[in-house]
């Protein structure tokens, strides 16, 4: 550079970038306003029970800011669960294969279901967790949600993993039992999640729904146990499966000739 100085850059150039950077930040923080907004409203009130103007003056920004960061209402819902469960699949995901990679000792049911529990019930006390859990329990629950295509499309994938993976940890237990079991868990989770007020009402305050690790510990541990070898339910499944392995056609037994009555006369 001549006479050992440094060049300063045009002030226009300087003055563009610091706009586009201001501008990009302000953009992102009213799409996360917009979605906090919506995260809330729907997980109270559904999708059908809350209009755009509910969520923006909830926001306090202008209605024109939805339709440019999202387009609709309903492109709007799709984005509060893709927010969510991109990065709750990632770290389930993650906590999976340390399990099921590993050789010895060999997986156990009880580190499947925790990996599958812990992420979501460790996000409870962030921001939004509440309302997601929520909201998912709705949309789970919802006859609709297959028009929409948000559980097929985005949960179903990590179920399946899981569920292959408690498929393998229970080689005993068949695919029938295996989805039984998958969904009496998810579904007790989803009901001690969404409504943690309720379990504390009920237990007359003995169960802590501010302790994350006992939660995950008592339903992990309840579950794994009704799942394991010999216990209840595995024992049901492992027979049923026993069942039909070694069923074969029964031959027909023959029927006994009636013997007619003597009337006495």
């Amino acid at each position: 550079m001549p006479n050992g100085r440094s060049q300063a850059l045009p002030k226009a150039a300087v003055d563009t970038r610091s706009t586009e950077t201001t501008t990009n930040k302000n953009g992102e923080r009213t799409r996360v306003l917009l979605l906090d907004a919506a995260e809330t409203l729907f997980s109270e009130h559904g999708l059908e029970g809350v209009s755009l103007r509910d969520i923006v003056d909830s926001a306090r920004v202008t209605l024109a800011l939805v339709n440019y960061h999202f387009g609709s209402k309903e492109k709007l819902y799709r984005a509060v669960f893709e927010r969510r469960i991109a990065p709750l699949s990632a770290s389930r995901r993650a906590a999976l294969a340390l399990v099921m990679e590993r050789k010895s000792p060999a997986p156990h049911i009880r580190e499947v279901l925790d990996a599958l529990a812990r992420p979501w019930v460790e996000m409870r006390h962030r921001p939004g967790g509440l309302a997601y859990s929520r909201l998912v329990a709705r949309e789970a629950s919802d006859p609709s949600e297959g028009k929409r295509g948000i559980v097929t499309e985005m949960l179903d994938p990590i179920a399946r993993e899981f569920m292959a993976a408690m498929q393998q940890v229970l080689p005993g237990m068949d695919k029938k039992g295996v989805a039984w079991g998958y969904h009496f868990f998810i579904g007790a989770l989803l009901a001690i999640l969404a409504n943690p007020a309720r379990v504390t009402r009920l237990s007359g305050d003995s169960c802590d729904m501010d302790d994350e690790q006992a939660i995950i510990k008592e339903v992990v541990q309840f579950f794994s146990a009704a799942l394991v070898p010999g216990r209840p339910f595995a024992k049901s499944a492992a027979k049923n499966l026993a069942k039909k392995s070694s069923k074969t056609p029964s031959k027909p037994r023959p029927s006994k000739p009636s013997t007619p009555s003597i009337r006495k006369k």
